[in-house]
């Protein structure tokens, strides 16, 4: 039963399935607490489910960070066309 388990595992972790790979390696190695191979692989996915959460962190910043950009040109533009309005309001009553 823990070589299945082993397979399953092994076989989530190559479709970049971390969290499913883990549960499942986790299963195999109750039935075989003595093979280091378990221990290993779930260590493997532990590092990659951190490394993706790294990942995604940083996306998030880059997602903000631009937003913040995106709005804070969108104001300056409406504040410089509202003046502009203005100038040009002021111009034409003269």
């Amino acid at each position: 039963m823990a070589k299945a388990y082993l397979r399953k595992g092994t076989a989530f972790i190559k479709l970049e399935e971390y969290q499913t790979a883990k549960v499942a390696l986790q299963i195999g190695a109750s039935f075989a607490p003595d093979d280091s191979r378990f221990t290993k692989l779930i260590q493997d996915c532990d590092r990659y489910i951190a490394e993706e959460s790294k990942d995604s962190t940083d996306k998030c910043r880059v997602l903000v960070l631009s937003t913040k950009v995106e709005i804070r040109m969108w104001v300056e533009i409406r504040y410089f066309n509202s003046c502009s309005e203005r100038c040009q309001k002021r111009s034409e009553s003269h």
